[in-house]
């Protein structure tokens, strides 16, 4: 089940080829990935965009999400930045679930660099099963 997710997320374009995220791990309720900022992520203050971060977290909590089988995608996100993303620094992202009743499944994601926090996101995910 877990090699089918993986296989699954590692043919997301968007996100493995355009945004260049690389999936560390995958298991049951958890996931990882990282991603080198690049200039193709900066914003015009030479900071990564935000929406390259959210992205990654958006990403590593489906990942965490969709690793008991059914296929979910966000309903929610509500993401907390707490500090800038330099240009070659290494975003690592982990993500956990945190609940799952009945359709609705809660998922925290934390973006460090060198174990820093960097931003928080929490993730609501629908759940195809019924």
């Amino acid at each position: 089940m877990i090699n089918e997710i993986y296989d699954r997320f590692k043919t997301d374009k968007f996100a493995t080829e355009l945004l260049n995220i690389r999936i560390s791990s995958i298991s049951e309720g958890r996931a990882k990935a990282n991603l080198k900022v690049s200039q193709e992520h900066l914003n015009g203050v030479a900071l990564c965009q935000g929406g390259v971060i959210y992205s990654l977290a958006d990403f590593t909590c489906a990942m965490a999400a969709n690793s008991f089988g059914p296929v979910c995608l966000s309903i929610e996100n509500n993401i907390m930045y707490k500090k800038a993303v330099k240009n070659d620094e290494i975003m690592e992202a982990e993500a956990e679930v945190i609940s799952r009743n009945n359709r609705i499944i809660e998922c925290e994601c934390i973006i460090a660099v060198n174990h820093e926090i960097r931003a928080i996101m929490r993730s609501k995910l629908l759940s195809e099963k019924t």
